[in-house]
């Protein structure tokens, strides 16, 4: 059986590393904005 995420991906046309690439642009920002909020004291 094949990985549902893997479906998804071939039918987007990107490769499993274009994936993670646009992948880590979201999480990075994620990553910051947690920064942001604790050094504000959010």
């Amino acid at each position: 059986m094949r990985d549902m995420r893997t479906v998804e991906n071939s039918a987007l046309g990107l490769s499993d590393q274009e994936v993670l690439e646009r992948e880590f642009i979201v999480y990075d920002a994620l990553f910051a904005e947690g920064q942001r909020r604790l050094a504000a004291g959010c």
